[in-house]
């Protein structure tokens, strides 16, 4: 498959140089890409390279990033089998948030600059940062009569890195615009900064303790420290019984949020995507305090275009956008009104 298929190349260089420890990143649709079979192989080809493999879904907003970024992270380890369970979780079960979308709607507002955002932003995507046709999910930031796109450097802030982090200085016949389009890219392809930190750390502990697993060990006695394999949902597989078609109407292997591996038996579970303890960073906070350049702000046209998707599809977005939004295309109306008026007048 696809997803496998880019996996090839780095397993070549894995294969060359056998690292000790590794840590993947992906987008979560890697554990259902070709009825799971894509997750299946990469998998298998670690394991067979004598890796024990551990992977787990991870929201950056639970980890200190104030947007919802939930990525597969996976973990294998040659050498001491435990490393990639000590990696990627904590002997406490991880958290469970009561509610995911609250923090899309709660509102946050600056007295200094009067900017209204929600609490935690949507994923952030690699693109130019202008509006599309999916609106509803992606972050804006409102004021009374006016909303804008991010600026490059509260994208820095989603990701949790320093400010100006990603800046590049203008060239010649450039302007800031035609330079932010290449830092919206790398911004929106990059690794949520708290999420590795927070694994990194557990590395680094990780590789200080002696590993408590003898020859022979299984998977079951591997995973019983930690509390979020006792979840209810835990199953163990033989990886050379999962063996399917990657058609569409074939059976579909669907591959749970968390799992640990070794050899050819895998253990996974529905793990959850927050720590023990939730690190929570507000929008609010990496917001400019100032307002920055006309060219970040929605047009009166723009601002209709997206009513009109969000209407014609149903949708609902942050109330203080939504309000905002109305408010432009009403008063640009009202302008327009008034200019045609003064035609007719001076024309009689």
């Amino acid at each position: 498959g696809k997803n496998s298929g880019l996996f090839y190349p780095f397993l070549e260089l894995i294969k060359a140089r056998k690292p000790k420890i590794l840590l993947l990143e992906n987008v979560v649709g890697l554990l259902s890409s070709h009825n799971g079979q894509d997750f299946r192989i990469i998998l298998e080809e670690l394991t067979a390279l004598g890796y024990a493999v551990a992977w787990r879904i991870m929201n950056s907003r639970y980890y200190g990033a104030p947007q919802s970024r939930p990525r597969v992270f996976i973990c294998a380890s040659l050498g001491d089998p435990e490393l990639p369970l000590r990696a990627l979780y904590e002997e406490q079960a991880g958290a469970k948030p009561a509610s995911r979308r609250a923090g899309f709607l709660e509102e946050d507002s600056c007295e200094f600059s009067g900017a209204m955002v929600p609490r935690v932003a949507y994923c952030l995507a690699a693109t130019s940062g202008r509006h599309t046709g999916t609106d509803w999910s992606r972050t804006y930031i409102s004021y009374t009569s006016a909303v804008r796109r991010l600026t490059p450097s509260e994208c820095e802030g989603l990701q949790g890195f320093p400010k100006d982090w990603t800046n590049i200085p203008l060239l010649k016949g450039r302007n800031t615009a035609d330079c932010d389009s290449p830092r919206y890219h790398a911004l929106g392809n990059a690794v949520a900064v708290p999420v590795i930190e927070w694994i990194a750390k557990n590395i680094g502990r990780a590789r200080g303790k002696k590993s408590r697993l003898f020859n022979g060990f299984s998977v079951s006695d591997a995973t019983k420290p930690y509390q979020d394999f006792s979840d209810r949902s835990a199953r163990i597989m033989n990886l050379a019984e999962l063996h399917y078609s990657t058609q569409p109407n074939g059976h579909s292997l669907r591959w749970q949020t968390g799992g640990y591996v070794r050899k050819n038996v895998c253990m996974d579970i529905r793990a959850p995507e927050a720590p023990h303890n939730i690190i929570e960073v507000p929008l609010l906070e990496v917001i400019d305090k100032h307002k920055p350049a006309p060219h970040y702000y929605l047009s009166p046209n723009a601002a209709e275009g997206i009513l009109r998707r969000v209407d014609s599809q149903n949708r609902t977005l942050f109330g203080p956008m939504d309000s905002a939004l109305r408010r432009m295309v009403k008063n640009e109306k009202r302008s327009a009104s008034r200019r045609e008026n003064s035609q007719a007048h001076n024309l009689a």
